[in-house]
């Protein structure tokens, strides 16, 4: 199974992306903490399972930064000066 991360579709606050050993993809706003077969969240902020991929043995290896995304501006164009 192929991700592209970058036309996957999260909530603005997620900073980190990681998959369990299930397969599992989830969405940290936080960097995670390792557990024996996943991730979990540190307590300090929220997470989201994304979607289902295959299971993967080398899921230590998936977790990964996302550079924080430009906010789209609350002004129509046209309101723009």
């Amino acid at each position: 199974m192929t991700i592209r991360f970058n036309e996957l579709e999260t909530p603005a606050w997620v900073s980190w992306l990681a998959q369990d050993a299930d397969g599992s993809w989830w969405g940290y706003e936080a960097e995670p903490h390792q557990s024996h077969n996943g991730w979990y969240e540190n307590e300090v902020g929220r997470c989201i399972r994304l979607l289902q991929g295959d299971p993967n043995i080398a899921w230590q290896q998936t977790l990964i930064f996302v550079p924080p995304r430009k906010q789209a501006s609350a002004l129509p164009e046209s309101s723009k000066s």
